[in-house]
């Protein structure tokens, strides 16, 4: 496909099935840049054909040619991209020697790569390290090419600077062995990645401490009282939760119970979940202080004392869902309070009295038909500083049993992507009414468990279960969960 030119500027072009014979005279090769080529004279000779031994010969020489130059343009990409890998990567002695390296070998030895060949890894390494190196190359040495690949870690010295480095050797098997075993020698810097993994191990330590600490803010799992039962179910979804609930007692007969959710989970929200404890356990403590008929005992108090808190805090950067309920026994009333949570369920102590008893409902109450919700509505704390909240209060009756919970109950899902769901919390709640307080817990979570399988957890899991206690009978003592 190429053309023969010569001097004079005569040009012949060798395209298709040759039908003549040229003779050339020097000086003959190749014009630059092009398939050209250059001769002195050409001189145009008569035809002849080429035997078959001729024609296997030019054969066997255009396809050597072209075998010689695909592995010459295979070379020059190889190069090409050994030269461009991020990773320190030569050819070396088992004494260490460089016999060839690529361009990030030539940056750490501060060389130019065409006389790395004249360095020695000695450069890099401390003397001891050099000569620990040395020592695991010695199989090499002996053994040659059935020497095993190996990998280990030894730092570099780079200016005033130590670098770590992740070293991988092995016999390299493309050159002869007669004047000693070449090794192939990578080193891949993981410097930041050891800081990275110290960073992160410092940071698991420091989540682990926070999540002992914020354990330490939830009560126990089983409290009991003259006049209530209180189990509860507490799982975060990370290693600190945006999940809380407290109990206050208040002296008095006044039991405070409070569910909170903040916003996300994790070491943020664990704090929002800290300060909310803290203003709990400050209202409490200034309730025990005072008269009954002060309004400190009321749940409102304290939602606008924890919203004032967090707002003033964090400027609306987070939010938290808040319910109260204050159990008071002396009166025998329930006053709640809600700031944008879950509404509670809570299900009549005549229902669950004459599932136990086996007696008639009284004419004036309608039949069970489910738990109701305890619906009532407020701004999630955090939201607005001058929020207010309403209260509800409800008349209480003996084994009146209350349901809080946070929304991760119902909506964490399972691997088909489902919701557990309000529906089904109702039923299982519905199925298992009759039950002590810890075993009705047990079965929503083995419910609720059940249904998310081996998908994880979304979100934190809360749930609190109150059974009232109005002919001061105090439960029994519920099994830890």
């Amino acid at each position: 496909g190429g053309s023969l030119k010569s001097r004079n500027n005569e040009t012949i072009p060798l395209q298709g099935t040759i039908q003549r014979y040229w003779e050339v005279s020097a000086p003959c090769g190749f014009l630059p840049g092009t398939d050209t080529i250059m001769v002195g004279s050409l001189r145009e000779e008569p035809f002849m054909s080429m035997t078959p031994r001729e024609q296997l010969a030019s054969a066997t020489m255009i396809a050597t040619h072209e075998i010689v130059t695909n592995l010459e343009k295979a070379k020059s990409a190889l190069e090409s991209l050994v030269n461009g890998m991020q990773d320190f990567t030569c050819l070396v002695t088992c004494q260490g020697r460089i016999v060839w390296g690529n361009r990030k070998a030539a940056s750490c030895f501060g060389c130019d790569q065409d006389i790395l060949h004249q360095e020695n890894m000695k450069k890099l390494f401390k003397s001891s390290d050099f000569e620990a190196f040395l020592g695991l190359l010695d199989p090499y040495a002996s053994q040659g090419l059935r020497a095993d690949a190996i990998e280990f870690q030894m730092p570099i010295v780079q200016g005033d600077k130590m670098r770590d480095i992740l070293w991988s050797v092995r016999p390299f098997q493309a050159v002869s062995t007669r004047r000693g075993t070449i090794l192939l020698l990578v080193g891949r810097d993981i410097t930041d990645v050891l800081a990275d993994r110290a960073e992160r191990a410092k940071l698991e330590s420091e989540l682990e401490t926070a999540q002992i600490m914020q354990a330490a803010f939830f009560p126990s799992n089983q409290i009991c009282t003259p006049f209530i039962e209180i189990c509860s179910f507490y799982r975060p979804a990370d290693q600190c939760s945006g999940d809380w609930w407290g109990h206050f007692n208040l002296g008095e007969g006044l039991d405070l119970v409070c569910v909170a959710d903040v916003t996300g989970h994790g070491a943020a929200s664990a704090l929002v979940t800290a300060m909310t404890q803290a203003t709990c356990m400050t209202f409490a403590n200034k309730a025990r202080e005072v008269q009954r008929s002060e309004s400190v005992h009321f749940p409102s108090q304290l939602l606008n004392q924890v919203n004032r808190v967090v707002y003033d805090t964090f400027r609306g950067k987070f939010f938290m869902t808040f319910f109260a309920m204050l159990f008071d026994a002396k009166e025998g009333v329930m006053r709640a309070c809600n700031a944008g949570h879950n509404f509670p369920m809570f299900i009549r102590g005549p229902y669950r009295e004459q599932a136990l008893s086996g007696t008639a409902l009284p004419e004036n109450v309608r039949p069970f038909r489910g738990p109701e919700a305890l619906a009532l509505q407020g701004n999630p704390i955090g939201f607005d500083p001058n929020s207010e909240y309403p209260e509800r209060e409800i008349g209480l009756q003996n084994l009146d049993r209350f349901f809080m919970f946070t929304d991760g109950i119902i909506e964490c899902k399972n691997e088909a992507g489902q919701m557990f769901g309000a529906p089904n919390l109702r039923k299982a709640m519905t199925k298992n009414f009759d039950k002590p307080a810890a075993q009705f817990r047990d079965a929503i979570i083995d419910a609720a468990l059940t249904h998310y399988g081996k998908q994880p957890l979304s979100d934190d899991l809360t749930m609190v279960v109150i059974d009232v206690f109005l002919n001061q009978k105090k439960a029994e003592p519920a099994p830890k969960s």
